[in-house]
């Protein structure tokens, strides 16, 4: 407790500070990833994970030199990273939270509808 100059009795909380009490429900991000690793489609992973790694390899051997036309290295280089990117779009499809979004409108519909009931 803290007194004012008025003398009135404030009671004040440090800033910033919350109860761990309402975080405790919620699961851990890693074991999240893992789930939907689990449940996702092991095709997708499988291909997620060879077009981000063999994309990197490509353009790692096309910066060091290793291929010897120049234009050869380039347009390697550029297809390498257009398979890195589609990689990790799949990584993003995979992980992304859609379910939770649809539950998210979900609850905003039924709100909307018990509001005008």
């Amino acid at each position: 407790m803290i007194t004012d100059p008025r003398n009135k009795k404030v009671d004040s909380k440090p800033v910033g500070v919350r109860k761990l009490t309402s975080f405790s429900h919620r699961i851990p991000v890693f074991h999240k990833v893992l789930e939907k690793i689990r449940r996702g489609n092991t095709l997708l992973i499988i291909s997620a994970l060879f077009q981000t790694l063999i994309g990197l390899t490509v353009v790692i051997i096309s910066i060091i030199g290793n291929i010897h036309p120049l234009w050869l290295a380039s347009v390697m280089s550029i297809l390498g990273s257009i398979t890195v990117m589609y990689g990790i779009y799949l990584w993003y499809e995979l992980l992304r939270d859609k379910d939770d979004m649809d539950d998210l409108f979900k609850k905003a519909i039924r709100r909307v509808i018990n509001s005008q009931n």
